[in-house]
């Protein structure tokens, strides 16, 4: 019989501490005496004592320190250390803040320095500040698991995408709602092994286990639509969902919007010679500074408020595509100028030129812009942070009326084209178009919607119940009184059914029949505050809430955890190459996530504030990050800060170069469709153009996109 606390301390015969021990103390070395009374005696030892006290030191997280009377009494001793502490803090903040390289908080306390500060003459190196940072993000990570762990469910979104190195990078996202108050923050940025089902599962897993995240409150997730993620056999939400029956897995509602509008104009030709053209125009004014200057001038003699032409691909949201359809129309006679004078030398601009004038593209992108409309908006909408399927599945809906109704409407600018021959006084070529497609186009759109935006028997329950959420929907909106008290009675008993083992442990003295009762508290409530007539902001369900009917919250907040979208990890990726750059490529995995963590979570410079980050810094008893002695100098002569930097300061685990790609074996590079799961889980290692990965479909190389360009001028010629 052998006591696992001495002998994890004083190892196995002794060890290294044996010194520790006066004879050999049997319980480290095997005890053949298994009376209690031995045992009892054996705790009360001098030796035992203090090898629990230190295993009992190792376990205490930063807040126990601090709360601890040793702790108080260290924070006591250093008080008069921390307004120094301060400024390097925040200091070490504003850079991560700002996205600067660590290596410009050296400057920054010389700067402090020469300011008359009094910041000491210790902690003002580079290596200092990654410690700084790794405590700050530390703080800020501390707060959201506690946000969770607070909260009785919890939904993540996790979505993927390479760095400037070529390490695929996972974000993750939490989202929980208390009392109808939703909130969503970033949690985590990592590198799996690969992004197959397999290693994603067991990398998430790893992230709550690591952060003590409590599993048992998980109740969905939101993703892209990719295999690795989605699959019925294999996929992750799959792997998830046999962990706990009611998982439910959101395919993103923003990607569902752009899938749909890609299968309708994937084969549409004209759409193929129109992105060739707003693609020739950027990389022709980019690359060149006497074709930009031009273009310049072009503008200023024509008295027209012209703009370059933005990238159009690289991304695949909407917005972008708008945006590049209004520079064309409102540039269209500068760009017609410029071209017309530089095609006598340039064979690139003559292609260009002669796609330009093409009335059957003109016709289509005017077009185009018009049915683009109500879809850029409602994918603007759907990537707020506030929105709920609810509103989602709402705003979805009008939006297909609203595409449908374009039928039926008059397009005043086809319409001008189409008569005059002419767009900004420059003669269009080409037989007038009959402009056939009009109404197949967007007959295709709208069957393309339904149809991506059609949910699976596991999800489509849920989502519908969610109807229930939106104010907007309501009885009470349209004057039907009558109707408020049946109103949602179903979809609120199939949800207490449903998920009646999870709403027991969060509260074992939940009622199912007493569900319908609160519930229709909760409608008399918000109808009486809907009816105030000195009310100006909209109805929230955190403003509806009661202590009373806190059963039928549950299952709001269960609702509302749901995540719509995985647009917040879009986010985090373009924060992402902001930070690691062509030039921070050795930046390490720890650091990564400490950065995105300040600059994603903390609060803004001015509003900041250190204590809670500066107590664990302070209190941290496992070196390399612990042992602060504030006031301690070298006895040589160093100074203040080293002439010679390091460029990149890497994390501690981390301090080789972290140089490593994921390069994909020969084959495995396959283009699939979405919705259909690979037979092999491991052809996801990197399969960058899978149709609902974060590729742009529509993107061309600049050495292809003249051939294109040339290819389309010969057909005029022809013509």
């Amino acid at each position: 019989m052998t006591c696992k606390v001495c002998l994890d301390y004083y190892g196995v015969g002794g060890g290294s501490n044996h010194f520790n021990l006066k004879n050999m103390n049997t319980f480290v070395t095997g005890s053949t005496n298994l009376k209690i009374s031995t045992v009892n005696d054996h705790e009360k030892c001098t030796a035992h004592v203090k090898a629990a006290a230190v295993n009992r030191a190792k376990q205490s997280t930063p807040a126990d320190v601090v709360a601890s009377q040793s702790g108080r009494a260290l924070l006591a001793l250093k008080q008069a250390e921390r307004s120094r502490l301060q400024y390097l803090f925040k200091n070490a903040h504003a850079i991560a803040k700002q996205g600067r390289p660590i290596s410009d908080y050296t400057w920054q306390c010389k700067l402090d320095k020469a300011k008359g500060l009094d910041i000491g003459n210790t902690y003002l190196c580079a290596k200092s500040a990654a410690d700084f940072i790794f405590f700050i993000a530390g703080s800020a990570r501390s707060k959201t698991v506690q946000m969770i762990k607070q909260a009785n469910f919890f939904s993540f979104i996790m979505d993927g995408s390479t760095d400037i190195s070529g390490t695929e990078q996972e974000s993750v996202y939490v989202r929980v709602s208390t009392n109808g108050c939703v909130k969503e923050t970033f949690l985590h940025l990592g590198s799996p092994m690969s992004t197959s089902s397999a290693d994603l599962y067991q990398f998430i897993n790893t992230l709550f286990n690591s952060l003590g995240i409590p599993k048992d409150k998980l109740i969905g997730m939101g993703s892209d639509g990719a295999s690795n993620m989605t699959g019925c056999r294999s996929g992750l939400a799959t792997l998830l969902r046999n962990d706990c029956e009611d998982f439910v897995n959101i395919h993103c509602l923003c990607h569902r919007l752009e899938l749909a509008f890609r299968d309708v104009v994937k084969k549409v030709k004209v759409y193929d010679k129109l992105m060739t053209l707003l693609i020739g125009l950027h990389y022709f004014y980019k690359k060149s500074h006497k074709n930009k200057t031009g273009l310049l001038n072009a503008f200023k003699a024509l008295a027209i408020k012209g703009i370059l032409p933005p990238k159009v691909t690289g991304t695949r949201w909407l917005p972008h595509l708008n945006n590049d359809l209004e520079c064309l129309e409102r540039s269209y006679a500068g760009f017609d100028a410029h071209l017309a004078t530089a095609s006598h030398t340039n064979a690139k601009a003559e292609g260009l030129l002669r796609i330009l004038r093409d009335i059957n593209v003109v016709t289509y992108a005017l077009f185009l812009k018009e049915v683009i409309a109500p879809l850029m908006q409602l994918s603007k909408k759907l990537q707020r942070k506030d929105i709920t399927l609810a509103d989602s599945m709402v705003w979805i809906q009008t939006t297909a009326e609203m595409v449908d109704d374009l039928k039926a409407r008059k397009l005043p600018k086809v319409d001008e084209v189409l008569e005059t021959k002419a767009l900004s006084g420059v003669e269009l070529r080409g037989k007038i178009p009959i402009m056939a497609y009009k109404d197949t186009h967007i007959d295709n759109i709208v069957e393309a919607m339904q149809t991506r935006f059609q949910l699976d028997d596991i999800t489509s329950p849920i989502v519908q119940a969610t109807k229930v959420l939106n104010f907007s929907k309501w009885p009470m909106i349209r004057n039907e009184k009558e109707k408020l008290a049946d109103y949602g009675n179903e979809e609120i008993q199939f949800l207490a059914g449903k998920y009646n083992k999870r709403l027991l442990v969060v509260d074992p003295t939940f009622n199912e029949h007493d569900v319908l009762s609160q519930w229709q508290r909760v409608k008399l409530l918000a109808k009486r505050l809907f009816t105030d007539n000195q009310r100006t902001q909209p109805l929230t369900w955190e403003d509806v809430y009661d202590e009373e009917c806190k059963n039928v919250f549950l299952i709001i907040d269960i609702l509302l955890s749901l995540p719509p979208t995985s647009v917040s990890c879009e986010t985090s990726f373009s924060q992402m190459k902001l930070v690691k750059t062509s030039r921070r490529v050795k930046l390490g995995q720890g650091t990564l996530d400490n950065l995105l963590q300040i600059k994603l979570v903390t609060p803004t410079i001015s509003s900041y504030d250190p204590e809670e980050s500066i107590d664990q810094w302070l209190t941290a008893s496992i070196k390399p990050r612990g042992g602060r002695r504030m006031n301690y100098c070298r006895s040589k002569n160093v100074s203040m800060i080293s002439d010679e930097t390091v460029e990149h300061v890497e994390d501690e685990e981390t301090s080789t170069a972290h140089t490593t790609t994921n390069e994909p074996e020969p084959g495995l590079m396959i283009d699939e469709d979405d919705e259909d799961e690979a037979e092999d889980d491991d052809i996801h290692l990197l399969n960058k153009y899978d149709t609902d990965s974060d590729y742009c479909s529509d993107f061309q190389a600049e050495d292809f996109n003249i051939e294109r360009i040339m290819c389309f001028s010969k057909q005029y010629d022809l013509d």
